[in-house]
């Protein structure tokens, strides 16, 4: 479609969860015009391991004068953490993983994150904020993105389109954003959250407990709650129809630094349950649109990277436009290479070692 009309924004962001609250964010504060379009009102969470490092998204938070709100959920600083190796019942107290300037890593539910998140956002000065505005095209001059069509049909024209939507990211089937990296799906991950959960020095630490091909985790997060997850390869994955609790309890009694104290703690809802899903890394930007979080690359949520990958994604498209204009060429291939800077070695990491996580006992 060729369309002369003048832009309506400097930039749409498609999609308002991390990955798109942060980028919106940023932009906004470059002193850009932002309309951010989800297709629902973010009310609720999403599938995630819900832990991020104090280089990693707390950086980001802080850096954008949010971190203040997400630390009033009662989620705790996590200055620390203890890894059991093989079956070990005990394991000595450590540093925080990249703890950064904060010094500390944090897991904050993602139904409580999401939508404070995106709350903040939507009222920063220069950002507009729609739910329930799911897009179903894109505005083309030539082979440049110029603006999308939302599911009422209004048009909202600007020189860069955001992909923020996630792995089905209809952003990224529109423009037809080649897959540059791709590996099958190894392994499940199923977590629910729990009280009164005790803590060897008694106060909320990070805990990783790696036995064989198998990793469990305990995240101390808001309102009291911990998240207490285990991955599995794919073929040990519970049926649909098996009690969630109960294959967690199991599995967590194979890990004997959790599995006493998994019994003594109360669960807090029901198991949530991430299949195995691909492993991919897409072009990341061209001419009028970009792709940033989930939309661009997505791994396996065992190492729990994603989140703070979306951060630095957001950050480094920020960093490009602030350079080059939004939706430029120069712009494109400026986020590209940033892109792949702050993605490519975690990616490759996770991808790599998800096949048999008995290799960080090396």
């Amino acid at each position: 479609m060729h369309d002369d009309a003048a832009p309506d924004w400097d930039v749409v962001v498609v999609g308002g969860r991390v990955a798109g609250a942060l980028t919106a964010a940023r932009l906004a504060g470059q002193g850009l015009n932002i309309l951010v379009l989800d297709s629902v009102e973010i009310t609720s969470g999403t599938i995630s391991t819900h832990f991020f490092r104090g280089d990693g998204l707390v950086r980001s938070l802080a850096e954008l004068g949010l971190l203040d709100a997400v630390l009033a959920t009662g989620a705790p600083p996590l200055r620390a953490q203890r890894f059991y190796a093989d079956g070990a019942a005990r394991a000595p107290r450590e540093a925080a993983q990249e703890p950064g300037d904060a010094g500390y890593c944090l897991s904050v539910r993602r139904a409580a994150l999401d939508p404070l998140l995106a709350r903040c956002v939507a009222g920063m000065p220069g950002v507009t904020w729609h739910g329930r505005r799911r897009v179903v095209d894109l505005i083309w001059q030539g082979d440049a993105v110029v603006g999308v069509r939302d599911v009422t049909g209004a048009e909202h024209r600007a020189p860069l389109v955001v992909g923020a939507d996630g792995r089905r990211s209809t952003v990224a089937r529109i423009v037809g954003s080649p897959v540059e990296q791709y590996s099958d799906g190894a392994r499940f991950m199923g977590y629910l959250y729990v009280s009164g959960w005790d803590f060897p020095a008694g106060e909320p630490e990070a805990e990783f407990s790696v036995r064989g091909n198998e990793i469990a985790y305990v995240f101390p997060s808001d309102g009291g709650t911990a998240c207490v997850a285990a991955s599995v390869a794919a073929g040990r994955a519970p049926s649909p129809g098996d009690d969630g609790e109960r294959w967690l309890r199991q599995r967590l009694r194979h890990h004997p630094a959790f599995g006493p104290r998994a019994e003594r703690a109360r669960v807090v809802g029901r198991l949530v349950r991430a299949p195995a899903t691909p492993d991919y890394i897409r072009q990341g930007a061209g001419l009028g649109w970009a792709l940033v979080g989930d939309a661009g690359a997505h791994q396996d949520p065992w190492s729990g990277f994603g989140m703070d990958t979306a951060a630095r994604q957001a950050d480094a498209l920020a960093a490009a436009i602030a350079v080059h204009g939004p939706g430029t060429a120069a712009m494109a291939e400026t986020y590209q290479a940033a892109r792949d800077r702050v993605t490519l070695e975690r990616w490759t990491f996770t991808v790599k070692t998800s096949g048999d996580l008995s290799v960080l006992l090396s």
